[in-house]
């Protein structure tokens, strides 16, 4: 969890950055500003780290409840005024946007 935790983190002030620039348009899939701000490659790795994370606490049959509770305990600030916890992301890591112009909030949720 600690890694995925520091992508997570890591993450936040590219969507923010990729945001302010794209929010306005001109950002279009293919384009250079879509390359420099997407979170593609970053959102497929955190993926796959989460169904890892998934899979050890199925084979390892981890209570299932204190993982949750532990995840829970993760708080990531999104930004100024919003935050997610890692259960959060862990639940919806399918649904996380990598498109720059997409909110904030459709970037975590």
């Amino acid at each position: 969890m600690g890694t995925i935790t520091c992508f997570l983190k890591e993450r936040v002030p590219i969507v923010l950055a990729g945001y302010q620039e794209c929010s306005r348009g001109g950002c279009s899939e293919g384009t250079e500003l879509w390359e420099i701000h997407n979170t593609l490659g970053r959102d497929g790795m955190v993926n796959l780290l989460m169904d890892h994370l998934s899979q050890t606490i199925e084979l390892n049959r981890l209570d299932k409840e204190l993982m949750e509770r532990r995840m829970k305990a993760i708080s990531i600030d999104i930004s100024q005024n919003s935050s997610v916890t890692f259960y959060d992301v862990y639940q919806n890591r399918h649904w996380l946007s990598p498109h720059p112009a997409d909110s904030i909030e459709a970037h975590w949720d």
